[in-house]
């Protein structure tokens, strides 16, 4: 799984390349502030419910205006895309311009 690419299809859409899988128990996982769990962070932000709470969590860097830092990904709201790992970001954004019609 290291190195591969996977996308979350929940808030805006994005694309991360998996640097590590984290054994790490996720009711044992604080935000920065560490006011908040991982898992009352996903269901305040998204709605979402964690269902298992005994899987790894996927490491993935990410990238804004220059900023790099580590993101903890839930696998169960991640999917594998089938890009090749090669492939840029601004690669990935293409095909998912064209392969995702957003309504107007």
């Amino acid at each position: 799984m290291v190195g591969k690419v996977i996308m979350t299809n929940y808030g805006k859409t994005a694309y991360y390349r998996i640097e590590e899988i984290v054994f790490e128990d996720i009711e044992c996982i604080k935000l920065e502030d560490a006011s908040v769990s991982l898992r009352e962070y996903y269901k305040k932000k998204y709605n979402l419910e964690i269902t298992n709470k005994k899987q790894p969590l996927l490491k993935v860097e990410g990238k804004r205006k220059s900023l790099e830092f580590q993101i903890l990904l839930v696998p169960e709201f991640c999917l594998m895309t089938g890009i090749p790992d090669n492939f840029d970001e601004f690669r990935r954004k293409k095909i998912s311009e064209n392969t995702i019609k957003r309504p107007d």
